[in-house]
């Protein structure tokens, strides 16, 4: 006697195409997953094990049977099906994971002795990074480069020390100008740490590199005082320079930073070179808890120097114990 096998169902090239485009084209695992459970929930994608049924008495009793068994959420999807519309998922097919991300965006990489420590790309929050992009290529119109370090490659590990600077840095909010783009040489640096001659705060300012960029009119030529600095000590020369303030620019996408202090020596700069973001902090209420969910899993937060700060609060300038 010949054995008889379970016929293949029919292909579907329509569920075929769809979920080889989610494929080539949803790059989050946990995203991709919950699409392909849609699918499965939702349509004939795999044919029903039992005989349809012939009434609405037979629909009546299986409604029943799963009330009486409290699957609720198959109930519901059950009386979706019928009606042909999308039922709700299982809470277990929801990505758990965080909600935002960091992405890569193209750095300013202007020429000189300190663009191959200038990083090719950056790394910047997925909710930020919209108005970061748009301010680089506003200062890049006017001829001008500002080389970034972005995000970090995670959290730092248990046991390593972290400061205020490293926190804000590991949740996306903060960015530093590359430091060896300035201070070395005003007139050739893509970058300087300067004032106005005629008065005012120092300021970061970018000089022009490209005077047939798009926007190069934009930045006129002033005198302007600036720093260079070595091992033993910082000194100031005036000259005429075509310097673009970068401050205003970086501060309408949200990047924000005190007014500089005079750098002392090469090796001690001050914080000339940190921008900060704070955007949607709540002082008094938004903790840190809060913002390392946003982009990391607890396994990783568990694994990190942070995981005994979760619940320190933004005080207005950092996170803090509330104790």
């Amino acid at each position: 006697m010949s054995e008889t096998t379970e016929p293949t169902p029919p292909a579907n090239p329509g569920i075929d195409a769809l979920v080889e485009v989610l494929d080539r084209t949803v790059a989050s695992a946990d995203i991709q997953n919950l699409l392909f459970q849609r699918l499965v929930t939702s349509g004939d994608v795999i044919p029903s094990r039992i005989p349809a049924p012939l009434n609405i008495t037979e629909i009546g009793g299986y409604l029943n049977l799963l009330e009486s068994l409290g699957e609720t959420e198959t109930r519901s999807q059950m009386i979706a099906s019928v009606l042909g519309v999308s039922g709700p998922l299982p809470a277990a097919g929801l990505p758990a994971g965080p909600v935002l991300f960091f992405s890569a965006i193209t750095n300013h990489r202007p020429d000189g002795p300190a663009q191959p420590s200038i990083p090719t790309e950056i790394k910047a929050r997925s909710d930020l990074i919209a108005g970061l992009t748009a301010a680089l290529a506003t200062i890049a119109d006017k001829g001008c480069s500002v080389p970034l370090l972005g995000a970090p490659a995670g959290l730092p590990p248990v046991g390593s020390t972290i400061d205020d600077d490293g926190v804000l840095t590991a949740i996306g909010r903060q960015i530093r100008v590359v430091p060896a783009a300035a201070l070395v040489d005003p007139d050739t640096d893509p970058v300087a740490v300067a004032r106005p001659d005629a008065g005012g705060d120092l300021r970061v300012v970018a000089r022009q590199l490209d005077i047939g960029a798009p926007n190069a009119g934009d930045v006129v030529a002033a005198d302007w005082v600036a720093f260079t600095c070595d091992a033993a000590a910082c000194t100031e020369s005036t000259a005429q320079r075509t310097f673009l303030d970068v401050e205003p620019i970086l501060a309408t996408a949200g990047w924000h930073h005190p007014t500089p202090t005079a750098p002392v020596t090469i090796g001690d700069q001050g914080r000339w070179d940190r921008f900060t973001n704070i955007t949607g902090l709540v002082a008094g209420e938004t903790s840190l808890g809060e913002e390392l969910r946003q982009l990391y899993t607890d396994t990783q937060i568990a694994a990190s120097a942070v995981r005994d700060r979760l619940t320190h609060v933004w005080d207005g300038e950092k996170f803090t114990s509330t104790a």
